[in-house]
């Protein structure tokens, strides 16, 4: 692995053992010091790529965040790995960076890779939440372009944010007091392009994207992520119904969150019971998390097409 941030270290060591290599700041690696791979996936600091970031972009050379992406490049050309995976935000396909985006796809075709990108969203994979990525694979020398799932077993019934959540969670997660006088809910406003049930708001804000915002409990959850802020300001708030007369309404937890990108539970209470992550650092990794769901039809169908 090539890993700077300290908590993800910990976390990544702690779920699958210290002993795996990381080689640390990727624009100081030494390809040769890389061992021989058959498969590399690669992403970015998507920081520069939204209009949060100001839109700095990806180019080489820039010194940007995102553009981290052209220090893959001399490893991949110096292991001709058969396989590649680059995972990263939906802004990377948008006008400001295609052009960009395009270059890499014309580096890689040029060492002899054959593309194929989608926008993949984790509602399509029975997680109740949008999040919507762009996944591309590139195999070397391949006779065409790889066919990515779109989706993953479609007939089952979709999740809602309900069946991930926990039963009995502290009551510090519960709406403040302080501002049960100043939420509105109305039940009657939807967010239907991506069956997301936004059902009111919640006054002060905190500034931030997800915070103050309620979303029903019966829909899919906005998407997660690393951003919280200190306490998990910017984690949705979700209605639950009511109970007394009394609105049931409570942000996520980290284990909620967790479950959002389909991670299990073995190790979501690993993490929780080690102690060494306060709920900010939980819901940071969480956020910073790939869709588990995502990844498996991706590599069943890829390891299947391309075994021989």
């Amino acid at each position: 692995i090539s890993e700077s941030e300290p908590n993800a270290i910990k976390a990544y060591g702690m779920l699958h053992g210290k002993n795996i290599p990381n080689f640390g700041d990727i624009t100081k690696i030494d390809p040769k010091d890389i061992p021989d791979c058959d498969f590399v996936t690669y992403s970015f600091p998507c920081t520069d790529l939204s209009s949060l970031g100001k839109r700095k972009g990806m180019k080489e050379g820039s010194g940007t965040a995102s553009s981290l992406i052209w220090s893959v490049y001399g490893i991949i050309e110096e292991k001709r790995p058969k396989y590649l995976m680059l995972e990263n935000v939906k802004g990377l396909l948008s006008k400001g960076n295609r052009a960009e985006f395009n270059r890499w796809c014309k580096a890689l075709e040029d060492l002899g890779y054959v593309n194929s990108y989608q926008v993949l969203n984790a509602s399509n994979f029975c997680l109740p939440q949008n999040r919507e990525r762009v996944i591309m694979i590139s195999v070397l020398n391949a006779d065409k372009p790889f066919e990515i799932p779109t989706y993953y077993n479609n007939k089952k019934k979709r999740k809602t944010v309900r069946d991930i959540m926990e039963q009995s969670v502290d009551p510090k997660y519960n709406l403040k007091d302080d501002y049960r006088d100043t939420y509105h809910i109305d039940l009657g406003i939807h967010k239907d392009k991506d069956k997301i049930i936004k059902i009111g708001t919640i006054s002060p804000t905190y500034g931030r994207r997800n915070a103050g915002l309620i979303f029903h409990a019966d829909g899919i959850s906005p998407t997660v992520i690393h951003g919280f802020g200190s306490g998990g300001n910017n984690v949705p708030h979700i209605y639950m119904g009511t109970n007394n007369g009394v609105d049931e309404i409570r942000r996520l937890t980290p284990t909620e969150c967790f479950r959002l990108q389909g991670v299990r539970d073995m190790y979501i209470e690993k993490l929780i019971n080690s102690g060494e992550f306060s709920d900010t650092k939980l819901y940071c990794l969480a956020g910073n998390s790939i869709p588990v769901n995502m990844m498996f039809p991706i590599f069943k169908a890829l390891f299947t097409e391309y075994k021989k």
